[in-house]
């Protein structure tokens, strides 16, 4: 149900959202589990492509009475909230949003409650965990120049039912910034990012993610338009201090493209693209970081 009075926002939602699964040994793949049930609330104000704020709130947890209590299956809890600003300012050249999601995740619903801490809705218990993860976005948008910027962090054991397959432990910071020249007729873009994991310090190594890259299209005539693009692409696995130097590892991947288009006009509009790509294969190396 979602009610939008003016720039106020309501919505509601609840149900079952995965039916039990009774254990069922040589039954395939699919594994056991508990009926889920969730319930969202979000309430905002402004406009949903403008000025914003949005407060949303989820709470899911698993039927225990769904199964048997002899399954080793742990039933889950689950409790969210998440805050959502977004800024829309000079006419829309200036573009900010933030959102953080504040996440309680109990992983054993038959593990005693915390004494002391009483809550109406969420039981806090042996084992149950508060993480957050949240993503801030940057727009510039001019005639001749723009820039999307983002940066992106989530917490290691951050669980959550609304996003289940979410990866935890990672952080990322993107730039794409992008020019148009000669009355649009030469377009540049650049792709920057990295990503990585081990934000605490507790893994044997860290994988870090690299990207750089760009592409270029020019309009060299009424008949003829030239597409060219690089990017590199590097993943490397870094031992932390005190680790076997031998977790070291790196890959480096290039690829260039080269994509020429001719247009005939006449009765009809005819394109002919014609594109050449080069990809050297990928090497991955073992060795000590002070040898490469």
């Amino acid at each position: 149900m979602q009610l939008t009075p003016g720039r106020w926002m309501l919505a509601l939602a609840g149900g079952r959202s995965r039916r039990a699964v009774p254990p069922r040994p040589g039954a395939g793949f699919r594994g056991a589990s508990y009926e889920q049930w969730l319930y969202a609330v979000r309430l905002g104000f402004g406009r949903r492509q403008g000025t914003r704020f949005y407060l949303s709130g989820i709470y899911g947890f698993d039927a225990r009475s769904s199964l048997p209590d002899t399954t080793t299956l742990a039933p889950v809890e689950n409790l969210a909230l998440t805050p959502e600003l977004a800024l829309v300012l000079f006419g829309g050249r200036l573009r900010f949003e933030a959102v953080v999601t504040a996440s309680a995740f109990t992983g054993e619903t038959r593990n005693d409650p915390i004494e002391g801490i009483e809550t109406p809705l969420f039981t806090p218990r042996l084992g149950t965990h508060v993480d957050y993860a949240g993503q801030v976005a940057l727009g510039l948008t001019f005639p001749a120049f723009g820039l999307e910027a983002q940066y992106r962090r989530i917490q290691p054991g951050f669980s959550a039912l609304g996003v289940p397959r979410l990866r935890s432990d990672e952080e990322s910071i993107r730039l794409q910034p992008r020019l148009q020249l000669l009355q649009r007729r030469l377009n540049v873009s650049l792709q920057l990012g990295q990503s990585r994991n081990n934000l605490l310090g507790q893994r044997l190594s860290t994988l870090t993610r690299r990207q750089l890259g760009g592409t270029v299209q020019a309009l060299a005539a009424p008949w003829l338009t030239l597409s060219s693009g690089y990017q590199l692409q590097t993943y490397e696995n870094r031992p932390e201090p005190g680790s076997d130097a031998q977790l070291y590892q790196r890959q480096d991947v290039h690829a260039a493209t080269l994509a020429p288009v001719l247009t005939f006009r006449g009765r009809q509009l005819h394109n002919v693209a014609l594109t050449l790509s080069y990809q050297p294969a990928a090497i991955g190396v073992a060795c000590s970081p002070s040898t490469t």
